[in-house]
Formats: C-alpha cells, sequence, structure tokens
C-alpha cells in the first residue's frame, strides 16, 4: 500500500473500531471534541493522498506499478466504510443525544470523503489494470512518412517544471 494511504487508512480504521465498541451516548465534552478534532484531521489526510494520487498519476507512473502499490488501500478503504454503515446503522436505531449526534454528523462527512476516495481510487487503479492498446505500426510509419516528407515537425520539448 502506498506511504500516502497507509496512514489515514489505519487512523481511520483505529477511530471506526473506537467508535463501534464505545458508547457514543456516553462521551464526555472533551471525547466529543477529539472525535469531531480527529474526523476534521482525517478529512484533512484523505485529502491530501488524494491530492497526491492524483499528482501521480498526472506526472506519469508505470500503470501495472500504481495498480500494485494502490490496489491494497482499496482493501483498507472497503473495511472502513463497511464498519462505518454498522456504526451508522446502530445510531440510526437509537435516539441520540446532541454531542453524540455532532459526532456521528462529524464521521458521517468523514465517511462521504473517504467514500468519495474510495470511489476515485477504483476507477483508476481499474482503469491502470486495463491491458495496454497495441502499438500501432502503421500509423507509425505514416507519422514517419509524413516527417520525411516535411508535412509534420516535432514537437519542441519544454523544461520540465
Amino acid at each position: 500500500m502506498a506511504t500516502v494511504t497507509k496512514l489515514p487508512i489505519a487512523f481511520a480504521e483505529t477511530m471506526a473500531s473506537v467508535l463501534e465498541t464505545s458508547n457514543v451516548e456516553a462521551l464526555a465534552p472533551q471525547e466529543v471534541s477529539t472525535h469531531i478534532g480527529m474526523c476534521v484531521y482525517l478529512q484533512g489526510l484523505f485529502a491530501i493522498a488524494r491530492q497526491s494520487i492524483t499528482e501521480r498519476v498526472s506526472q506519469g507512473m508505470d500503470a501495472r506499478t500504481f495498480a500494485a502499490e494502490y490496489e491494497p488501500a482499496l482493501a483498507g478503504l472497503e473495511a472502513i466504510l463497511t464498519t462505518t454503515q454498522r456504526i451508522m446503522t446502530k445510531a440510526q436505531t437509537s435516539v441520540l443525544p446532541q454531542p453524540a449526534e455532532q459526532v456521528i454528523a462529524s464521521y458521517r462527512a468523514l465517511m462521504d470523503d473517504v467514500m468519495s476516495l474510495r470511489e476515485f481510487l477504483a476507477n483508476v487503479v481499474a482503469k491502470a489494470k486495463m491491458p495496454a492498446r497495441p502499438f500501432d505500426w502503421k500509423r507509425a510509419q505514416e507519422a514517419e512518412a509524413a516527417f520525411a516528407r516535411g508535412e509534420t515537425k516535432p514537437f519542441e520539448r519544454s523544461a520540465k517544471r
């Protein structure tokens, strides 16, 4: 799994486990603040992960390497979402005090971000795992012939950023 996704996934798995096994209704005010703060912090980490993935893809990366590096993150995100579903079901079946509702609302916003990242990453990994198109030798020969006739000219390479 890529380093950029390891930390937020590990934190989110831990948080999901804590929320699933704890009594959200009985959280002390300091615990409520801590849970909400962790949700905000994790949202930032997942945003950084998505940005990093986007940058790596846009800079060009071997598709197989990308798929091998990021596919395990999908399993981690799926596990988080599965646990989250149980937490949300439990929260919907009980009347929660206002502080607990705030924790659940923050957690729901975090899970929306996790779901968005999971969908984005699943799409990119699926494309990376697709077989490469075969090289079109005829088209390459036609381009070389057009260049030889002076009909085309090569692109000037720009300096890398």
